[in-house]
């Protein structure tokens, strides 16, 4: 396997938003980057190995969120013709949820017509040229953090809107209500609500303003993680996964 064009091999991609590059944070071993001061390459996925398609994989993502699905669905396929591993099943999701940009119409089940996989692709196969990386936001789903006692979860919107509530490990997140513009508090947790605000991207640097959810951070560069530290006098730093809804 080729070693990744990104990081030449090393799979590491600058310095540790958290730490600034030094390794300790407050004291204590950084717990985003273990101690190392870098930030993992997304491109090889710390591997420092080239992943086929990864680079297509990664756009593609990138458009679905911003809306280009047509787009996005070239891209999912040149990454399957490389060989990528999960581009088949985001562009089967993708062409479900959208059928009306591909000329198809959904069953009276609800699942759309099936699609056809993409032949195994030939045995040389050429070197793609890199596709530059830009951050951006995941709004096809949720961000969450687990603690030792509750759950926290965000949702963004393409308008700049962005929701926040907090729920015990033993609740269960629904989509249908997990909204913006919903007042109901649904959470078991007592004074946890759903709360709203705004947030803002610059480059990698995601800013929030809310009520309970003031924080500064910084977005990976395939969208899948959001590191986040708090305003507050207590500087809480905390890392969220995405979930695809």
């Amino acid at each position: 396997m080729a070693i990744c064009n990104k990081c030449n091999g090393s799979g590491v991609d600058g310095e540790c938003w958290a730490c600034k590059g030094t390794g300790i944070d407050e004291g204590d071993s950084c717990e985003y980057c273990d101690g190392t001061g870098k930030n993992e390459c997304r491109l090889c996925e710390g591997t420092g190995q080239q992943i086929p398609g990864q680079e297509y994989y990664l756009k593609a993502v990138r458009c679905r969120n911003e809306g280009g699905i047509r787009e996005a669905a070239n891209l999912y396929k040149q990454a399957i013709t490389y060989g990528h591993s999960e581009a088949q099943e985001e562009l089967d999701d993708l062409i479900k949820k959208h059928p009306t940009y591909f000329d198809q119409k959904p069953s009276p089940s609800g699942s759309s017509t099936p699609v056809k996989p993409v032949s195994t692709p030939p045995t040389s196969i050429p070197t793609p040229k890199p596709v530059p990386q830009v951050p951006s936001i995941r709004c096809d789903g949720i961000y969450t953090y687990k603690g030792k006692e509750i759950s926290l979860y965000f949702r963004f919107y393409e308008d700049g809107t962005a929701i926040f509530t907090g729920m015990d490990l033993n609740d269960k997140i629904k989509s249908d209500w997990f909204v913006k513009g919903q007042k109901k508090r649904y959470s078991l947790l007592k004074n946890w609500e759903i709360r709203e605000g705004k947030y803002k991207v610059s480059g990698k640097a995601i800013s929030l303003d809310g009520k309970d959810f003031d924080a500064d951070g910084e977005i990976s560069n395939d969208g899948f993680l959001l590191k986040l530290i708090t305003r507050d006098k207590y500087k809480i730093r905390r890392e969220y996964s995405f979930i695809n809804w």
